[in-house]
């Protein structure tokens, strides 16, 4: 009588196929999560840069020169754009816009913008 132990070549082959294949999955997804991470951190610095500009307008106290370097440092081709200016019917306070544009490291442009208000003495 003849007894069997273990897998054929077939089987082996087959499994190596399914663990490479398993593999290559794991891989492009850990790194369509680690890019999905790297474009919300890039999110959340445009929001602080938006934010701090927005103080800035608000206050009529620059930031300075280092502090938005800082802010900026982790959006490669950051813009700051103003958008607009809305005369409010308080005489003390106006509406000012700002987009904040950067490119994602895929290349993708995306951006934030915020609204605040500016105190009429402000610059």
């Amino acid at each position: 009588m003849r007894r069997t132990h273990g897998m054929t070549l077939i089987e082996q082959m087959i499994t190596v196929a399914l663990i490479g294949i398993l593999g290559v999955l794991f891989s492009a997804l850990s790194d369509i999560s680690e890019r999905r991470a790297r474009e919300e951190l890039q999110r959340a610095r445009a929001e602080v840069l938006a934010t701090a500009l927005l103080n800035e307008a608000a206050t009529g106290v620059p930031l300075a020169a280092e502090t938005r370097a800082k802010l900026e440092e982790g959006l490669p081709g950051v813009e700051v754009a103003q958008l607009h200016v809305l005369d409010g019917s308080a005489p003390a306070t106006n509406a000012i816009s700002l987009v904040v544009k950067w490119k994602s490291s895929s290349g993708l442009p995306l951006e934030v913008a915020l609204t605040g208000l500016r105190k009429a003495g402000a610059k």
